[in-house]
């Protein structure tokens, strides 16, 4: 069991690729398919943590689809991550999230994610809440984004189960290293915005959750994670 939880949330492709020689098209490429995806995100219990006088620690996995240069075949790459979430007052949390230690990955990402309950149903057991979040994300040290995102987001508890959806927008700032690219021999930067919509659903038995979320940007990615409320 620990072998295959291992697997699924950490291990990484064998076939990494440092970017190097990137023309105006592979710069572009790498900024639609993959910055508008760097953003953080939810990927475990919806529901804000409000006034919980604990904190919650999650370990989370991303699945992002990475374009290969000179090749037709992209490349999925695995980023493990360590979120740890503290609620501050009434409905509102925020959570730091890091890549996680002493695991080698070709990406690391760090970054922060604040939410607020805005709305609950009296009679029903729905809710909505508002999030917004900043990260930054490296790959090789030679491609960092700076994203930040807004969203809100649609929560329906049926017993164990939180099912949300949602949508936001998503600002990022893609900078090229001047090794990374063949056009120029300085630093090349990029910024983009993006729609983005989200979906996902979380299993919760005592204190303990299990979550996948789905994020559709210009590219799709996944997101999974297993969390633990102390």
């Amino acid at each position: 069991m620990i072998q295959l939880l291992f697997v699924f949330f950490v291990s990484s492709s064998a076939f990494s690729f440092a970017p190097k020689n990137f023309n105006e098209v592979d710069v572009d490429s790498w900024v639609n398919r993959v910055s508008g995806v760097s953003s953080i995100k939810t990927v475990g219990d919806p529901v804000p943590l409000g006034g919980y006088e604990g904190v919650e620690v999650l370990i989370a996995s991303e699945w992002l689809t990475i374009p290969q240069k000179d090749t037709a075949k992209d490349r999925v790459e695995v980023l493990p991550t360590l979120r740890l979430g503290k609620g501050l007052y009434e409905n509102f949390d925020v959570f730091i999230v890091t890549s996680l230690p002493l695991l080698k990955s070709d990406f690391s990402k760090w970054g922060f994610q604040a939410r607020w309950m805005a709305w609950q149903a009296e009679t029903a057991p729905l809710m909505a809440h508002l999030g917004c979040s900043y990260g930054s994300q490296e790959y090789y040290s030679l491609i960092i984004t700076n994203s930040w995102s807004c969203e809100i987001l649609g929560n329906l508890i049926v017993k164990k189960f939180r099912v949300f959806a949602g949508l936001g927008i998503v600002r990022s700032l893609t900078l090229f290293d001047a090794g990374s690219t063949q056009f120029s021999s300085e630093e090349v930067q990029r910024s983009a915005a993006f729609n983005k919509y989200l979906g996902g659903i979380t299993f919760t038995s005592d204190n303990r959750s299990f979550g996948f979320q789905i994020d559709v940007v210009e590219e799709t990615s996944l997101g999974a994670s297993i969390g633990y409320r102390f």
